[in-house]
């Protein structure tokens, strides 16, 4: 499969590859934290290099989104 191909598939859907994979870390990374890993672990399991990284992405740090589910 070619870039172009690929890149074609993700712009029907609207979406971008960097966008779709952006979306598999976060969801990992929400998967990560409601099993009460801790905030670096977590970070480094859903391809994030650091705590403040994963912050910036998620959108909020990982105490707040235990806080919020519960």
């Amino acid at each position: 499969m070619s870039l172009r191909y690929l890149q074609a598939i993700f712009a029907e859907n609207g979406a971008t590859p960097a966008h779709h994979l952006r979306r598999c870390r976060l969801e990992l990374a929400a998967q990560e934290l409601t099993e009460h890993r801790c905030s670096s672990e977590a970070a480094a399991r859903s391809g994030f290099g650091d705590r403040a990284t994963f912050r910036r992405s998620f959108g909020m740090s990982s105490s707040e989104f235990t806080r919020s589910r519960s």
